[in-house]
């Protein structure tokens, strides 16, 4: 991505916060079906425009959301939450594990491990899934 390129890219399970969306970033293809990767090839090198106004979007998301700062951040507010909620010190100050589900709104930063892991809409994969993908 950082390259500037437009990227195909295969289904991934990787729950993230600010995850990379299929048509918007990335082209996510099923390695088993290879007309249809041939398909989308075809159609993004007729599209020039198209492939370079999604792989800016993609270069521009990745600097944003992508680079380690931003994932050594998450790790570390995730370790916090989770030992706040573990906590039964009194600076716990009503976190709860939904905490931040709820309220993950107010500041886009503020995602931890548990906000995602349970959001489908969070993970880099195609949805809904074609059929004929077996995985």
């Amino acid at each position: 991505m950082m390259s500037g390129a437009l990227i195909f890219v295969d289904e991934m399970f990787a729950p993230m916060p600010h995850p990379l969306v299929n048509g918007t970033h990335v082209i996510i293809y099923n390695t088993k079906d290879q007309q249809g990767f041939n398909a989308l090839l075809r159609y993004y090198v007729g599209h020039p425009d198209e492939a370079r106004a999604m792989a800016k979007r993609g270069y521009l998301h990745t600097l944003r959301y992508h680079r380690t700062v931003s994932r050594v951040d998450y790790f570390m507010r995730t370790a916090h939450h989770e030992e706040l909620v573990r906590s039964s010190h009194p600076q716990a100050g009503g976190y709860s594990p939904e905490h931040v589900t709820e309220h993950e709104h107010e500041n886009e930063y503020e995602h931890t491990g548990r906000a995602v892991i349970g959001d489908f809409s969070k993970t880099m994969a195609v949805s809904p899934r074609p059929a004929n993908w077996v995985r």
